[in-house]
C-alpha cells in the first residue's frame, strides 16, 4: 500500500530551520545524481541505494510497553529487510540490461533501537507521525516543516554519508507480542505502507519479506495494482507511465499480469519468478524503448564540445574541450520533476585509424574539462574521440558522446547544430593554415548585417526600462507576459525596484494578495509566464536567490502545450544571480514559465528571446553559434587592433542555414599586429637594428631553456622584443638557429657598430662581440686549406639541429666532421654547416678546414666528453686557433665562435 498525501506532525521540542544544501560542487565528487535536489532521493531504481533501517523501543512514558526487541528479533528483522530489498537486485540481474543495482544497509538504529514514548503497533497507522517525529528529533532532523521534508533531508544525509545515488528509510515495528501483528483498527492502514519518492516505508515485524519488496517498489514510484489500490488511469515514475496493469483496466480482454505490485497469487508468482509487468517496471525507470540494453533514463548521450589538432610543439594530437552528461526530461506527474542522471564521464577514449578504443583520461565526474594529448604514428592519421559512461558493477558501456573525428593533417571541431569554425594565428599571412598555426582563444566572432552592425537576433524585456506604473504584459511586441498563482491578484506583470537585481535596479513583479513579496516567484505562489508571437529557438531569463537559498527553474512549451525543455539552477544563495537558458535546435518554443521550485522563491529579471549574435573562441580557437533559426547569416571575426584577417579574403563568411541545420568550417586566419618575426630584418632578434652574435645568444638561450615550440598569439606583454621567429612559421625551433647561423656566416664586414681596439689585436670590427662571423678575407692561418677562397664552415652540435632538416632553396647543406685535426679520431658529436659559395653538394670536412666554429651542446654530464673532444679537436699548435667559449644562462648550453685572426689570441663573443 502507498500513501500520497504529505502530513504535518505536532509541535516539536527543538525546532530547527530547514537547511538547503549546495549540491553542485559535491555532485562532481560524489554519487549524488547530476541535477538532483536534496529531496530527490529515489527517482529511478538503478545505481547505488542506502537503506537506513530503524527499530524503535518503547519506554512506557506514554503508552504501555508491550514489545521488546531481543538480539534474535533484531537479527531476524535485519535479515528479512535484506531479503525483501535485495529481491530487486536479483530481478534486475535477470533482465537483459547493462545496469546494476546495489543496496547498502545502514543498521545503526537497528542494532541500537531508538527509544520512543509510544508503542507503535498498539496505535493506528496514522500515529506514525508521532514516533517518526521522535526519531527525527533524536537524529537531529526535526524542523517546523513537514515530516516529508525532514525525512528526505535525513535520507539525503544518509546518501552523502554512504556515497550512494539514492537513500530511503525502513521502519520495522515490533509486533512479536501483538494479537494479530497489525496496527490498531481505524487508521489508514492495518499493515505495511510506504510514502513514495524516496521517503520511507513502515512494516510490522511479522510481515513477510515479500511485503518489504512490494513497499520498496512504492519508494521508487510504482503504483498499487490490486482491486481498491491504484487505478488504471494513474500515472507515475520518471516517464509518467500509465498504470496499465491495474486490476480495473477496462480494456476488453484484459488479463492482469503477475506483478509484485499486485496482490494474492499474482504477487506471489511475481515474487517467486523475479518478474513484474512491463508498465510496473517502467514506473521504476526500467524501460528500454530501443531494446539496446540501456534503460531510457540513462540512454542519453553526453554533450561533447571541443577542437582537435596536431600540436607540433609537443609532437602529439591534442583535443581540448568539455564534456557533460546528458539528462532525459523528467515527466513524472509527482515529485519535483528534476531532470536527473546517475551517469558520469567515466573516461575519454580515442582510436587511431579505426583501431581499438584506448583510454585517454579518466574522470568519474558529471562534467569534465578535456585536454587530451595523444601520441600518434607518423603519417596522416584519422583520430576518433569520445567520452563514455561505464557501469561500475557490470563494467558495460551505458552511453557515450557522439564521435569526434579529426585527422593529423588539419584541425576539426565537434559537430553541432548552427554555425561553427576556428580562428587561428596566421603569422606568415598566406591565408593557409600550416601545422604550426595555433588556434586563438578569446577572439570575438559576430553575426552581422550588410552594414556590419550586429544581427538583430534578440528581443529583450528589461524591467529597468519601465517604472512602477507600467504594465508589462504587452509592453514588447511579440511577447505576452502574465503571472499565475494563488498569491497573484490577477495576471498583471509589473516592474519594481530592489536592492540586488541581477541586472540594473528593477525586477519583474506582480500585484500580490498579501501572502508574500510581490517580487518573489515560486511554482505554487506565482509563476512568470511568457507567450511568443512566433516560435523561438532560444530563451533566457535572469534569476536571483533569496533568503534561505533558492532553486530557479525555466520551462519551455511547444504549441501543443507539451513541455519540451527545462533547466534548473544549482542552489542560489541570497543575492546570488544566474542566467537560465532553454535552447532548441529548431524554433518550437512558443511559451516559457519561470519560478522558484523545491519550496523556494526567486526574483526574476531580463527576459531575452533569441541567441546572442556574439561568440568567443574557446580552446583551440573554436567557436559555435547554436540554436539559430533558419536564415542567411554573415559571419565576421573582430580582428584585434593592428591585426589583419588573412582568410577569407573579404573578411567574412556568408551562409544560409536551414531549420535545425549546420554549417561548419567557417574559419578565420588572423595575422597579428605584433608578430614574433622582426618586420624590418628577420634576423634581428633583439630589435636593435643590427644582426650580431648577441642575437644568436638570445635565440639559442631561448631554445635551450624553453625548447622548440609554437609561439602564442603575441600581445603587448610579449614585446615586440624578442623577435624569435626568423622563419615566420609561428614557432621557434632549431630551424631558426640554422637560418641565423647561415646569415651570419654569409655576412661580410662589420655589423656590431662598436670597436674595441687592441682587445685581440685583430682587425676592426672583430673584437669584443662583433657580429662579423663571416671574414672579409681568408686568414693566413688557413692558407694550407684546399677549399675554394671565400668558403665558410661552422661546426654545430647535433643536439641543436632539427631532427629532420631539409635545406630550402639557397640554404647550405649539413655535413659531418670526418676526423679531428690533431688526434685523427672521429668526432661524432659535431656537424658542419657547409656554407659553400663556390661549390655545391655535401662534403666531408676536417677541423682544419673550419674557419669559424659555433659549437652548441647540452652541458649535461654525458656531454662533457663530447665537449672536450670538440674543444681539443678544434685546437692546433697555434694559440691563435684556440676555441674561445662562454657559458650562457644556467649553463645548460655553451656557445663560442673561433676567429682566425692570424695574430694574438681569439676574442670571445
Amino acid at each position: 500500500m502507498t500513501l500520497e498525501r504529505p502530513h504535518r506532525r505536532r509541535s516539536r521540542k527543538r525546532p530547527r530551520r530547514l537547511a538547503l544544501e549546495r549540491l553542485e560542487g559535491r555532485a562532481l565528487l560524489s554519487a549524488v545524481p547530476f541535477g538532483a535536489h536534496p529531496q530527490d532521493t529515489a527517482e529511478f531504481m538503478m545505481g547505488t541505494v542506502t537503506v537506513g533501517v530503524v527499530l524503535l523501543e518503547s519506554n512506557g512514558q506514554i503508552d504501555a510497553s508491550t514489545e521488546n526487541w531481543t538480539p534474535q528479533l533484531i537479527a531476524d528483522a535485519k535479515a528479512k529487510v535484506v531479503t525483501g530489498v535485495e529481491w530487486w537486485e536479483q530481478t534486475l540481474a535477470e533482465r537483459n540490461s547493462v545496469h546494476s543495482l546495489d543496496f547498502r544497509f545502514d543498521f545503526t538504529y537497528a542494532d541500537n533501537p531508538v527509544p520512543t514514548a509510544y508503542e507503535p503497533i498498539s496505535r493506528v497507522s496514522d500515529d506514525s507521525r508521532l514516533w517518526i517525529g521522535e526519531f527525527l528529533g533524536f537524529v537531529g532532523y526535526d524542523s517546523p516543516l513537514s515530516l516529508d521534508d525532514d525525512i528526505r533531508l535525513y535520507n539525503n544525509a544518509l546518501r552523502g554519508n554512504h556515497d550512494t545515488n539514492w537513500a530511503f528509510t525502513i521502519f520495522v515495528v515490533n509486533a512479536q507480542n501483538d494479537v494479530d501483528g497489525q496496527f490498531r483498527a481505524g487508521g489508514s492502514f492495518s499493515q505495511a505502507f510506504a510514502y513514495p519518492g524516496g521517503r520511507y516505508l513502515v512494516t510490522p515485524s511479522r510481515r513477510p519479506a515479500m511485503t518489504i519488496t512490494h513497499e520498496t517498489g512504492h519508494i521508487f514510484w510504482a503504483r498499487d495494482e490490486y482491486d481498491g489500490g491504484g487505478s488504471y488511469s494513474d500515472r507515475r515514475g520518471y516517464y509518467d507511465t500509465q498504470n496499465w496493469n491495474a486490476a480495473d483496466n477496462p480494456t476488453p480482454g484484459f488479463v492482469q499480469q503477475d506483478s509484485i505490485m499486485a496482490a494474492g497469487t499474482r504477487m506471489f508468482n511475481a515474487y517467486e519468478n523475479h518478474t513484474s509487468a512491463p508498465s510496473t517496471l517502467a514506473q521504476l525507470g526500467w524501460q528500454d524503448s530501443d531494446a539496446d540494453g540501456v534503460f531510457d533514463v540513462l540512454d542519453v548521450p553526453h554533450v561533447l564540445r571541443g577542437a582537435g589538432y596536431y600540436d607540433p610543439a609537443i609532437g602529439k594530437y591534442r583535443f581540448r574541450g568539455t564534456a557533460e552528461v546528458g539528462t532525459l526530461l523528467n515527466r513524472n506527474s509527482s515529485g519535483l520533476q528534476s531532470d536527473l542522471t546517475i551517469n558520469t564521464i567515466t573516461r575519454a577514449e580515442y582510436r587511431i585509424d579505426g583501431g581499438a578504443w584506448q583510454t585517454a583520461a579518466s574522470y568519474g565526474t558529471h562534467t569534465a574539462d578535456l585536454d587530451l594529448r595523444i601520441t600518434v604514428p607518423s603519417g596522416v592519421r584519422a583520430i576518433a574521440i569520445r567520452t563514455v559512461t561505464i557501469d561500475p558493477i557490470t563494467g558495460q558501456l551505458v552511453t557515450a558522446s557522439p564521435l569526434f573525428v579529426g585527422a593529423t593533417n588539419g584541425a576539426a571541431l565537434t559537430d553541432a547544430q548552427g554555425l561553427s569554425g576556428l580562428v587561428w594565428n596566421d603569422p606568415d599571412g598566406d591565408g593557409t593554415r600550416d601545422a604550426k598555426d595555433a588556434g586563438l582563444t578569446q577572439q570575438t566572432v559576430r553575426l552581422v548585417d550588410a552594414n556590419g552592425d550586429l544581427a538583430a537576433l534578440q528581443t529583450t524585456v528589461e524591467p529597468d526600462n519601465y517604472n512602477d506604473s507600467s504594465l508589462l504584459n504587452e509592453a514588447v511586441p511579440g511577447v505576452t507576459l502574465s503571472v499565475y498563482g494563488y498569491n497573484a491578484i490577477d495576471e498583471s506583470v509589473r516592474s519594481r525596484t530592489t536592492t540586488q537585481a541581477p541586472t540594473g535596479s528593477r525586477v519583474f513583479a506582480y500585484d500580490s494578495i498579501g501572502f508574500g513579496s510581490p517580487l518573489s516567484f515560486s511554482r505554487e505562489s506565482a509563476e512568470l509566464r511568457a507567450t511568443f508571437g512566433s516560435p523561438r529557438t532560444y530563451v533566457t531569463i535572469d534569476a536571483r536567490g533569496e533568503t534561505g537559498g533558492s532553486y530557479a527553474r525555466l520551462e519551455a512549451y511547444d504549441a501543443a502545450g507539451n513541455r519540451i525543455a527545462r533547466t534548473t539552477s544549482s542552489l542560489l544563495s541570497a543575492g546570488q544571480s544566474t542566467t537560465l537558458v532553454v535552447a532548441r535546435p529548431t524554433a518550437d518554443i512558443v511559451s516559457v514559465r519561470a519560478f522558484g521550485y523545491g519550496g523556494t522563491t526567486v526574483q526574476l529579471d531580463r527576459l531575452r528571446l533569441g541567441p546572442s549574435p556574439i561568440a568567443t573562441t574557446q580552446a583551440g580557437g573554436a567557436y559555435w553559434f547554436s540554436s539559430l533559426p533558419a536564415a542567411s547569416y554573415r559571419v565576421q571575426v573582430v580582428a584585434p587592433a593592428g591585426s589583419t584577417v588573412t582568410t577569407p579574403e573579404n573578411g567574412f563568411h556568408m551562409v544560409t542555414l536551414a531549420s535545425g541545420g549546420s554549417a561548419e568550417d567557417l574559419d578565420f586566419g588572423l595575422r597579428p599586429a605584433h608578430r614574433w618575426q622582426n618586420p624590418q630584418q628577420v634576423h634581428d632578434i633583439n630589435g636593435d637594428g643590427l644582426v650580431t652574435t648577441t642575437d644568436l645568444v638570445l635565440l639559442v638561450t631561448d631554445v635551450s631553456r624553453n625548447h622548440s615550440r609554437v609561439l602564442p598569439a603575441p600581445t603587448d606583454a610579449y614585446g615586440p622584443f624578442p623577435y624569435l621567429d626568423i622563419t615566420g612559421d609561428g614557432s621557434v625551433s632549431t630551424q631558426d638557429i640554422v637560418r641565423l647561423l647561415t646569415f651570419l656566416s654569409q655576412s661580410q664586414g662589420s655589423g656590431s657598430g662598436e670597436s674595441q681596439d687592441g682587445a685581440s689585436g685583430g682587425r676592426s670590427g672583430d673584437a669584443g662581440g662583433r657580429s662579423n662571423l663571416g671574414p672579409d678575407r681568408v686568414s693566413d692561418a688557413h692558407a694550407e686549406s684546399d677549399r675554394p677562397r671565400g668558403e665558410i664552415r661552422i661546426a654545430l652540435h647535433p643536439a641543436a639541429l632539427p631532427t629532420h632538416y631539409s635545406p630550402k632553396e639557397g640554404e647550405p647543406p649539413l655535413t659531418p666532421f670526418a676526423e679531428s685535426h690533431r688526434a685523427k679520431r672521429s668526432v661524432p658529436s659535431a656537424a658542419v654547416l657547409d656554407s659553400a659559395r663556390s661549390r655545391s653538394g655535401p662534403a666531408s670536412a676536417k677541423v682544419n678546414d673550419v674557419d669559424r666554429v659555433m659549437a652548441v651542446w647540452p652541458d649535461a654530464s654525458r656531454a662533457g666528453r663530447d665537449k672536450s673532444e670538440l674543444l681539443s679537436g678544434l685546437s692546433d699548435d697555434r694559440p691563435s686557433n684556440r676555441l674561445g667559449r662562454r657559458t650562457l644562462g644556467s649553463g645548460r648550453w655553451a656557445i663560442g665562435p673561433v676567429r682566425s685572426t692570424g695574430r694574438g689570441n681569439p676574442g670571445n663573443s
